[in-house]
């Protein structure tokens, strides 16, 4: 049975905010306003990043419906971005055939850059922050942004979406470290070990970069369904003319280590990008040959 809390701001009675729709609440002392004051639902979760802006992250579906049947981490050895790493190692705790990324020691990136690649295997340096951070647009979504390489080329795509036709929203980005610690650790109170097949281990989340965005058609996080709309695949097909990929796409749920996140884009800069679409190149993982089928 869902609980609900409420808290009390900007001057609202008690009486007032008993009367608001049910939500169920991570973190914010923000009783579920958006920034179009949309209605929220008890089937989003909202959560306060750390800039001061409303992200809504929907509570995930049972994972029976979600596309994680075969997760599976890949052994990775190449280039200094992976880890040996065995199913076989006693030291290695599985879950639904998934690492537990709690339970490895992870390769710490030296030099972190534009087209790093960070997962469950590969972290940033406990005490990374991006310095090139800049708002950007994000249609209407307070509080967002990115690595101003990242940010000038999210504003162009952006632009062109809405020539074509669609008003793109970026309802997360950036998220400092501290923050992703609370939402990692929230998401596993409330959810257990099912946590860490969608949700990311504090820096081992390219948000934590300043390269990634969750994009959307509204005032939330999209579900699966999202990549079978018209901007959904608008998004997929565009992204890479901007330095952008599809970061978790379906069906290579075992190489990336999470479930298909059709929302999800990750910058990588246009010669990336240009040759992951031209060679069919499905992951970033596939990209750097750091699977089990490169």
């Amino acid at each position: 049975m869902k609980q609900v809390f409420f808290y009390l701001i900007l001057g609202l009675s008690l009486a007032a905010v008993a009367c608001q729709k049910p939500i169920a609440v991570a973190d914010s002392p923000i009783p579920g306003l958006l920034v179009n004051a949309t209605p929220v639902t008890t089937s989003e979760v909202i959560v306060t990043s750390h800039n001061a802006s409303t992200e809504l992250y929907p509570a995930p579906p049972p994972l029976a419906q979600r596309s994680v049947a075969s997760l599976a981490m890949p052994i990775v050895t190449a280039g200094g971005y992976g880890a040996n790493i065995s199913p076989e190692d006693p030291h290695i705790r599985l879950y639904r055939s998934v690492v537990d990324p709690r339970s490895i020691e992870p390769v710490i990136i030296e030099t972190v850059g534009l087209t790093s690649l960070v997962n469950k295997i590969n972290a940033l340096p406990w005490d990374y922050a991006p310095t090139d951070l800049i708002p950007i647009d994000a249609g209407g979504v307070a509080g967002m942004s990115l690595r101003q390489e990242a940010a000038a080329a999210w504003e162009q795509w952006r632009l062109a979406a809405l020539r074509d036709g669609y008003s793109v929203l970026a309802v997360s980005s950036y998220r400092s470290r501290d923050y992703q610690v609370g939402l990692f650790n929230r998401y596993l109170a409330s959810h257990g070990d099912e946590a860490i097949l969608w949700s990311a281990h504090p820096r081992r989340s390219e948000h934590e970069m300043g390269l990634a965005l969750d994009l959307s058609n509204h005032y939330a996080l999209p579900g699966e369904s999202f990549g079978e709309t018209a901007m959904g695949r608008y998004l997929a097909e565009t992204a890479h003319l901007f330095g952008f990929i599809l970061r978790y796409p379906k069906g290579y749920e075992a190489d990336t280590g999470y479930s298909y996140e059709p929302w999800h884009f990750r910058y990588v800069g246009l010669d990336i990008a240009d040759q992951m679409v031209s060679r069919s190149i499905p992951t970033l993982e596939h990209f750097y040959q750091l699977t089990l089928e490169p």
